[in-house]
């Protein structure tokens, strides 16, 4: 309301800032896919100095799990380990 009143914003410039704005995060989204994603294990490490047993139990399910189901999942396109 102040900028409106001493005439520093209006309807043509929040128009204006919107398109640029929605421009940029497209932009940016766009760059972030064509990025390799983080190992899909890197969820549970650098969280604790020493990882507490049941979520080192959880880590172990999901890796055998993905073992016998990986034709399930698409990991392809995450980073090596």
């Amino acid at each position: 309301m102040y900028m409106e009143s001493v005439g520093l914003w209006n309807e043509e410039k929040e128009k204006e800032w919107i398109e640029k704005v929605k421009k940029d995060v497209m932009q940016t989204f766009g760059e972030a896919e064509k990025c390799s994603k983080p190992q899909w294990d890197e969820m549970l490490k650098d969280v604790y100095k020493k990882m507490p047993r049941h979520l080192s139990s959880q880590l172990d399910d999901l890796k055998q799990h993905l073992g016998k189901y990986k034709e399930h999942y698409p990991i392809k396109g995450y980073s090596p380990q």
